[in-house]
Protein backbone atom coordinates (compact mmCIF):
# COMPACT_ATOMS: atom_id res chain seq x y z
CA UNK A 1 0.00 0.00 0.00
CA UNK A 2 1.52 3.35 -0.98
CA UNK A 3 -0.04 6.91 -0.51
CA UNK A 4 0.13 9.27 -3.22
CA UNK A 5 1.85 6.72 -5.76
CA UNK A 6 0.89 8.64 -8.47
CA UNK A 7 3.28 11.55 -7.45
CA UNK A 8 6.33 9.19 -7.40
CA UNK A 9 5.47 9.51 -11.76
CA UNK A 10 4.96 12.89 -12.15
CA UNK A 11 7.96 15.10 -14.05
CA UNK A 12 8.34 18.19 -15.67
CA UNK A 13 6.98 18.85 -19.49
CA UNK A 14 5.52 15.99 -19.92
CA UNK A 15 3.91 14.59 -23.51
CA UNK A 16 0.49 14.09 -24.26
CA UNK A 17 0.91 10.27 -24.45
CA UNK A 18 2.44 10.69 -21.03
CA UNK A 19 -0.46 12.31 -19.33
CA UNK A 20 -2.79 9.84 -20.46
CA UNK A 21 -0.66 6.94 -19.34
CA UNK A 22 -0.07 9.13 -15.41
CA UNK A 23 -4.13 9.66 -15.64
CA UNK A 24 -3.82 5.39 -15.30
CA UNK A 25 -1.91 5.35 -12.38
CA UNK A 26 -3.59 5.05 -9.27
CA UNK A 27 -3.36 7.76 -6.46
CA UNK A 28 -3.37 5.13 -3.64
CA UNK A 29 -2.01 1.64 -4.45
CA UNK A 30 -3.25 -1.18 -3.28
CA UNK A 31 -2.60 -4.12 -4.98
CA UNK A 32 -0.12 -6.88 -5.43
CA UNK A 33 3.48 -7.03 -6.38
CA UNK A 34 3.02 -8.49 -9.93
CA UNK A 35 0.42 -5.60 -10.87
CA UNK A 36 2.82 -3.17 -9.20
CA UNK A 37 5.85 -4.54 -10.81
CA UNK A 38 3.52 -4.12 -14.40
CA UNK A 39 2.34 -0.74 -13.41
CA UNK A 40 6.18 0.22 -12.92
CA UNK A 41 7.44 -1.25 -15.69
CA UNK A 42 4.94 0.63 -18.09
CA UNK A 43 4.50 3.71 -16.71
CA UNK A 44 8.80 3.87 -16.43
CA UNK A 45 8.84 2.84 -20.31
CA UNK A 46 6.98 5.70 -21.02
CA UNK A 47 8.80 8.45 -19.21
CA UNK A 48 11.96 7.33 -20.85
CA UNK A 49 10.49 8.10 -24.19
CA UNK A 50 8.68 11.41 -23.18
CA UNK A 51 12.61 12.49 -22.01
CA UNK A 52 14.13 11.00 -25.29
CA UNK A 53 11.55 12.48 -27.37
CA UNK A 54 12.75 16.07 -25.63
CA UNK A 55 15.94 14.78 -25.99
CA UNK A 56 16.89 14.27 -22.18
CA UNK A 57 18.66 11.72 -20.85
CA UNK A 58 16.84 9.82 -17.90
CA UNK A 59 18.00 10.13 -14.87
CA UNK A 60 18.50 7.44 -12.80
CA UNK A 61 15.93 7.77 -10.33
CA UNK A 62 13.21 7.65 -12.98
CA UNK A 63 14.69 4.13 -14.29
CA UNK A 64 12.73 0.82 -14.08
CA UNK A 65 15.18 -0.70 -12.15
CA UNK A 66 15.36 2.19 -9.48
CA UNK A 67 11.28 2.19 -9.28
CA UNK A 68 11.30 -1.72 -9.13
CA UNK A 69 14.15 -1.54 -5.84
CA UNK A 70 12.36 1.25 -4.72
CA UNK A 71 8.89 -0.84 -3.68
CA UNK A 72 9.98 -4.58 -4.68
CA UNK A 73 13.68 -4.71 -3.12
CA UNK A 74 14.71 -6.63 -0.68
CA UNK A 75 13.90 -5.23 2.75
CA UNK A 76 16.69 -5.17 4.99
CA UNK A 77 16.63 -4.60 8.82
CA UNK A 78 18.80 -4.39 11.77
CA UNK A 79 18.79 -5.43 14.73
CA UNK A 80 19.57 -3.71 17.73
CA UNK A 81 22.87 -5.09 19.34
CA UNK A 82 22.15 -6.08 23.06
CA UNK A 83 25.61 -7.47 23.63
CA UNK A 84 26.94 -3.81 24.48
CA UNK A 85 24.96 -3.92 28.00
CA UNK A 86 21.68 -1.97 26.69
CA UNK A 87 19.51 -1.77 29.93
CA UNK A 88 16.20 -0.54 29.19
CA UNK A 89 17.74 2.81 27.99
CA UNK A 90 20.28 4.64 24.95
CA UNK A 91 22.65 2.06 23.23
CA UNK A 92 25.18 3.68 22.14
CA UNK A 93 28.18 1.75 20.06
CA UNK A 94 31.49 2.96 18.85
CA UNK A 95 31.72 3.85 15.28
CA UNK A 96 34.68 5.29 13.91
CA UNK A 97 37.58 6.23 15.19
CA UNK A 98 39.05 6.51 19.11
CA UNK A 99 39.70 9.66 20.43
CA UNK A 100 42.15 9.09 23.02
CA UNK A 101 43.51 11.95 24.99
CA UNK A 102 46.80 11.82 26.64
CA UNK A 103 48.41 14.29 29.12
CA UNK A 104 51.91 15.31 27.30
CA UNK A 105 55.05 14.92 28.53
CA UNK A 106 57.43 17.73 27.96
CA UNK A 107 57.89 20.23 24.87
CA UNK A 108 53.64 20.82 24.32
CA UNK A 109 52.42 24.25 25.18
CA UNK A 110 49.38 22.88 25.59
CA UNK A 111 49.31 20.28 27.99
CA UNK A 112 46.83 17.74 26.32
CA UNK A 113 47.19 15.80 23.01
CA UNK A 114 44.11 13.89 21.15
CA UNK A 115 45.24 11.28 19.04
CA UNK A 116 43.07 9.40 16.30
CA UNK A 117 44.18 5.81 15.85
Amino acid sequence: MDLNFRAQFVIARPTQRFLKVLATVPDVFIRGAEELKHTISTTCDTVRRCFRSRGLLVPPWRKNRFMQNKWLGPCRRTVRDTSMGFNGGVSCRVVGFDNVVSEAGSGSSSGVVVRTR
